[in-house]
């Protein structure tokens, strides 16, 4: 039997327009991940006068386009980590970042997020407003409903989404939480060589190499507060991506799947900008 092939991958900056001519129908893709980050605890888009960028409101608008040009593809909304902000002093969250937090809750409960990377910078807002599909493997603060990993089906396919994150200052931590080092975290995650293993992966671009060599990880996504637009590599038998800061674009990761693997990425980065009407449902949760 011959060696599995590595995976093609591109990407593609898509132009502006309406939500409807931003997404791509009968490529054969076998599935879509739409993946944002780093909202910071803001529902809205970046706040600038001219040229307004980003916001989950107007992710929720791609997001439905998305299903809606093709529903027999399946498109799971992920989000890479630091959605909550822990903007503070003295070791406590500022009133101003409770109520911002509080206020992207709100937001997350209308997108309903298949996947939510919890990070040190999401930890501390969590209890105010749990929500399914958060995971770590870094931490596992206790009585919090923080998953190792989750399962999910989409068109036959099994994947495993769990994500990894550095450490941030222990006053962030949750009481009794005991962070693990990334490799000892996806020691603990439950994987077969069928499933499809996606690893989100927070403020660690010097190990993203290291994760992505471990057995049976397929995607790595790397978040790190990165601008500009980095082409997606291939590491061995996986394909690693990079969100880009402040959540001003989407990727819609188009993926052909065979046997678990990944055959093909393409790596479509879309601009949320004013092009794309916003959603009322989410946007209605946005502070001034």
């Amino acid at each position: 039997m011959q060696p599995p092939l590595h995976p093609q991958v591109e990407q593609v900056v898509v132009g502006q327009g309406p939500a409807s001519e931003r997404v791509v129908v009968g490529d054969g893709a076998t599935l879509s991940l739409i993946l944002v980050g780093e909202n910071d605890g803001t529902v809205g888009g970046c706040g600038c006068d001219q040229s307004p960028r980003g916001g989950l409101p107007r992710v929720a608008t791609l997001v439905e386009a998305r299903r809606a040009a093709e529903p027999e593809v399946p498109a799971l909304l992920m989000h890479a980590g630091n959605w909550l902000s822990v903007a503070g002093t003295m070791g406590q969250l500022d009133p101003r970042t409770v109520e911002r937090n509080q206020a992207v809750h709100k937001a997350l409960g209308e997108l309903r997020f298949d996947v939510l990377a919890a990070t040190w910078r999401d930890l501390p807002g969590i209890p105010d407003g749990p929500h399914p599909g958060m995971v770590s493997a870094t931490f596992r603060p206790p009585g919090l409903t923080v998953l190792r990993q989750k399962q999910l089906d989409a068109a036959g396919v099994s994947l495993v989404v769990t994500s990894v994150s550095r450490e941030g200052p222990p006053w962030l931590l949750p009481e009794g939480t005991e962070p693990l080092e990334p490799l000892a975290a996806m020691a603990t995650v439950e994987r077969r060589p069928e499933d499809l293993v996606v690893v989100f992966a927070y403020g660690l671009a010097e190990r993203v190499e290291e994760l992505a060599a471990l057995p049976d990880v397929d995607l790595v996504v790397d978040t790190a507060a990165w601008t500009g637009f980095w082409e997606p590599r291939v590491v061995g038998d996986a394909v690693v991506v990079r969100t880009r800061a402040e959540a001003l674009t989407a990727d819609e990761l188009r993926l052909w799947v065979d046997g678990g693997r990944i055959t093909r990425l393409v790596d479509r980065v879309i601009p949320l900008d004013a092009g794309l009407a916003e959603d009322r449902r989410v946007a209605r949760h946005a502070l001034d």
